[in-house]
């Protein structure tokens, strides 16, 4: 009987140990995303206020059905990459609604900058027409084809 117990011990003792150690190995119940059905669309471009350079700020691509958006960042040359996630570049192609906001804080490079890229994105987010705010009527059409996007804004929100 002392035999038996000491079996179903070390039997019980020997499955934690493999199930521990498949856990270690990868055997992981998350998952990756599969972006492959979305048809992301890398898209570049560079943003202009009245012909320059509109840097360090954020814009933003959505649907208005779902709401579901790209976004990118603007360098001091107001060029931009976008992003359909923080890991995945890229946007699902179709109408979208453009907004331009000030960037937020998070995507500072560093958070003691008080330098000339700090100034410069201060001026550029209080540059910023409301009109390409949150409440924007600005629309871009996204197709599939595309791989560069030139964005020009107007500071009087007329449409070009």
């Amino acid at each position: 009987m002392m035999f038996a117990m000491l079996r179903k011990s070390s039997l019980m003792l020997s499955m934690m140990t493999l199930g521990g150690l498949a856990g270690a190995i990868g055997c992981s119940t998350t998952s990756e995303p599969d972006y492959s059905k979305l048809g992301l669309v890398d898209l570049t471009g560079t943003l202009t206020l009245d012909g320059k350079p509109l840097g360090n700020v954020e814009l933003r691509l959505e649907t208005t059905e779902d709401f579901i958006y790209s976004y990118g960042v603007t360098d001091a040359q107001g060029k931009f990459r976008l992003m359909f996630d923080s890991r995945k570049p890229g946007i699902i192609p179709g109408k979208k609604r453009l907004m331009v906001l000030p960037k937020s804080k998070g995507e500072s490079e560093s958070e003691g900058d008080e330098g000339a890229d700090s100034a410069n994105a201060n001026q550029n987010a209080t540059s910023i027409p409301a009109c390409y705010g949150r409440d924007s009527k600005k629309f871009i059409d996204i197709e599939a084809s595309m791989r560069t996007l030139p964005i020009d804004l107007k500071s009087d929100c007329s449409q070009p």
